[in-house]
């Protein structure tokens, strides 16, 4: 009899200890699956958005420095939108005014765009560019494809298309969503 009692606790133990065991690897596959979908999600969310710091003043009012704006990497950049870009190693946040194939014109270095698309020049926007710029540009009449001419909202301070020319499509990182 005792020993028949002795089998039986000895059944349990290793049941028990089974279970342990299934409970244990249970957990541990319940935690490598959450690890996978992390870091799948993650990589996802890398792959569409991007998180950019403001530094400077160039974008106030719309921005000031030390906040933070999410940047989609899937959207097209439209007239007015606040686009980041890199260019030479730096990175910038700025507004787009001329999108590709807007008529502009220059003289000495004032430029003039054409905002309205027709090419009569019925609603622009004039300003002040760098000579450097005005010379490479003068015998041009519209922004080329897949550049963009950027501006700082705070223009006194604003290093933009003015000085560094046109920003191009594979510079652009993408268009601001949100800032906080």
């Amino acid at each position: 009899m005792a020993s028949e009692t002795t089998k039986t606790y000895q059944k349990r133990k290793r049941k028990k200890q089974s279970s342990e065991g299934q409970w244990f690897w249970k957990l541990l596959s319940f935690c490598l699956f959450l690890l996978i979908v992390g870091i799948f999600f993650r990589q996802t969310l890398m792959q569409l958005y991007r998180i950019h710091p403001i530094e400077g003043t160039s974008m106030e009012p719309a921005l000031n420095s030390g906040e933070i704006v999410l940047v989609s990497k899937q959207t097209v950049p439209q007239r007015y939108s606040l686009i980041s870009f890199s260019l030479e190693k730096e990175q910038f946040v700025k507004r787009v005014i001329g999108v590709p194939g807007d008529a502009f014109f220059i003289q000495g270095t004032r430029m003039v765009f054409d905002l309205d698309g027709t090419g009569k020049f019925l609603t622009t926007y004039s300003l002040d560019i760098a000579e450097r710029q005005a010379n490479e540009w003068k015998n041009l009449s519209a922004i080329p494809e897949d550049c963009y001419f950027v501006l700082g909202d705070h223009l006194e301070v604003s290093k933009d298309s003015r000085v560094f020319g046109w920003v191009t499509s594979s510079d652009i990182e993408g268009t601001v969503l949100l800032k906080n």
